[in-house]
């Protein structure tokens, strides 16, 4: 089979990808395409600004929760500060051209924690894509196992000729999802809405914090004060002085406040993947 007959190949899969573009699947349809296009094992894609790295998916093709380990663990420790690739990518990337670099694990010997990151996952080779926009860049990230062997100048210039494509659709999905509020995600963990409280502009003291998580979370006020081990007249009163610093008078407005202020492309995808 010729080159053109391969990339004539993977053609099916990129309506797929494009109609799940701000969805919970795009990550997986990603994965398929780049493991079609040049046998890739893992990705991770995000969008890096000045200070941060934000991150918006990590999949494994086999299934497994490795890229989100892996990735956890690139972004708890700041590393991709110190990543020799993520400054060579970024520094030749462009609005009209993404960059794509690509190196084998062992020659990273300037990156201090590249047996942590690639040697327990056994990884080979990483090809690093990065696209620069008016917010920053964004970034998208191949793995490659050990056992494949190192990637053909085949599967190199296929990659290639789908870079730009590729990098338009990370880029797009994340557009999406920064703009959206997914309510089944910010109302059904604890802890992710506690951490949007406490980062609202109007400063709640701890526990009315921990009386309005419940309440949106949706537990009664008699629920509340044996979770608590408060009595339950001071999970009203609790109530009433959150309520009164958000001025607001009623539940309904609670959650109305609530969802106006919550960044669920920020909240959600840390927790996921911590």
């Amino acid at each position: 089979m010729d080159r053109r007959d391969s990339v004539r190949s993977d053609l099916p899969l990129l309506p797929g990808l494009i109609s799940s573009l701000g969805r919970c699947n795009f990550g997986h349809g990603l994965m398929e395409a780049l493991a079609s296009i040049c046998g890739a094992r893992h990705c991770a894609f995000g969008l890096l600004s000045e200070r941060q790295l934000s991150p918006f998916g990590a999949i494994s093709c086999d299934g497994t929760d490795t890229a989100q380990r892996q990735f956890s663990i690139y972004l708890s420790g700041a590393y991709w500060r110190s990543d020799p690739m993520m400054a060579q990518a970024t520094g030749s990337a462009d609005k009209s051209c993404a960059a794509m670099h690509y190196a084998r694990v062992e020659d990273l010997s300037g990156f201090a924690v590249r047996n942590m990151l690639y040697g327990e996952a056994e990884i080979g080779e990483r090809i690093l894509f990065c696209g620069r926009y008016d917010e920053g860049f964004a970034i998208l990230s191949v793995l490659r196992s050990l056992r494949q062997g190192e990637i053909s100048e085949h599967q190199m210039d296929h990659l290639a000729s789908y870079s730009q494509s590729l990098m338009a659709l990370v880029r797009r999905h994340i557009d999406l999802v920064d703009s959206k509020v997914d309510i089944s995600t910010v109302l059904t963990s604890l802890p992710l809405i506690e951490s949007i409280l406490q980062s609202a502009d109007i400063p709640l003291s701890s526990r009315e914090i921990e009386v309005c998580s419940r309440i949106l979370f949706g537990i009664s006020t008699a629920g509340i004060a044996l979770d608590l081990n408060i009595g339950e007249e001071t999970v009203m009163t609790y109530r009433k002085r959150a309520y009164q610093r958000l001025g607001i008078g009623c539940q309904r407005e609670l959650l109305v406040w609530y969802l106006s202020r919550c960044d669920e492309a920020k909240f959600a995808r840390t927790a996921a993947l911590h």
